[in-house]
């Protein structure tokens, strides 16, 4: 089988092309490394330098290959750099979307999993896939819209389209304004991590989300590959905690508890709570997380760390 990963260089791109690999799938990426690192990717990947927003550059690539399946992951999604550069968002996000469906010469040929976010619902605890949408951030939005241009282009084979909304994945990359990484530079540099919260409508008064591995996201996204799935799915590893709660974690881990935190003031774009519930149909298809938030930040924490200091110190 041969697939198409965008944003492949990617955090979540490069774990997932890892994961197709080892099931000998025949992997090709696209990115334009303005945020995903070729380091990530074996050199024997397939990979090309593309932005999708050039749509005539993507449009010559994929007619030039045969793929069974598009993995759609590239794109920004930083919520709050999104309302400071809403219109970097929406090329980016929207745009690029658009632009690859419009690349798509064969829908009814080709299978698009897209990785989309509960960010989506806004404020909701617990939503399912029929709760309202209350996008809050641009980027929210552009999730959302994007999931819009999807099922339009997919509306004669909505069988080929399978659109999860997933929990924030706990990263480990570079991007500054990520919570563990930005409190996992401060933590290294004797700094106290800087939290946003204090005011949210929360047992702690911080913002409450339900995290996932990266692990488990990518195997959930390659189901479609050997299943039956098409349509909209949620991803919950049924893990919620505060941010506060979050990054006393990643201090007791890293041996630095006695740093405490700063609290900023919330941006009006946070959701105060963002949970799902995992679809039925991924439940029928033993589907199940098998990775706990101490175990991914515990790898979090050992990762960025030797990141930190062999590129950044």
């Amino acid at each position: 089988m041969k697939v198409l990963v965008t944003g492949g260089a990617g955090y979540i791109g490069s774990h997932l092309v890892q994961h197709l690999t080892n099931l000998g799938i025949d992997c090709f990426v696209i990115d334009n490394l303005s945020r995903g690192r070729i380091e990530r990717l074996s050199s024997k990947i397939n990979f090309e330098q593309i932005n999708l927003c050039e749509s005539n550059k993507l449009s010559k690539f994929i007619k030039s290959h045969s793929f069974e399946a598009v993995f759609h992951l590239a794109g920004y999604m930083q919520a709050r750099e999104s309302m400071r550069k809403p219109d970097l968002y929406y090329q980016n996000n929207v745009q690029a979307t658009r632009n690859l469906m419009n690349s798509i010469a064969s829908p009814e040929k080709t299978k698009v999993i897209f990785s989309s976010s509960c960010s989506v619902y806004g404020n909701n605890d617990l939503a399912s896939e029929d709760s309202s949408l209350n996008p809050l951030s641009n980027y929210a939005k552009t999730k959302s819209q994007s999931e819009i241009e999807l099922s339009t282009a997919f509306k004669s084979f909505p069988k080929n389209l399978s659109i999860f909304r997933s929990e924030i994945p706990l990263f480990c990359d570079v991007q500054s304004e990520t919570i563990l990484p930005a409190s996992a530079r401060r933590i290294l540099q004797g700094e106290k991590p800087v939290i946003l919260g204090g005011e949210f409508s929360t047992e702690d008064g911080f913002a409450v989300r339900d995290f996932i591995d990266v692990r488990d996201l990518v195997k959930a996204l390659g189901i479609p590959l050997s299943q039956n799935l098409s349509g909209v799915h949620n991803l919950s590893a049924d893990q919620a905690l505060s941010i506060k709660e979050v990054i006393n974690l990643l201090l007791e881990i890293s041996d630095s508890k006695e740093l405490g935190f700063e609290i900023g003031k919330p941006n009006t774009a946070d959701p105060s709570i963002i949970r799902s519930v995992t679809s039925t149909r991924i439940n029928q298809l033993d589907w199940r997380p098998n990775f706990s938030i101490r175990e991914s930040i515990e790898s979090f924490w050992t990762i960025f760390k030797n990141y930190w200091l062999e590129v950044e110190k």
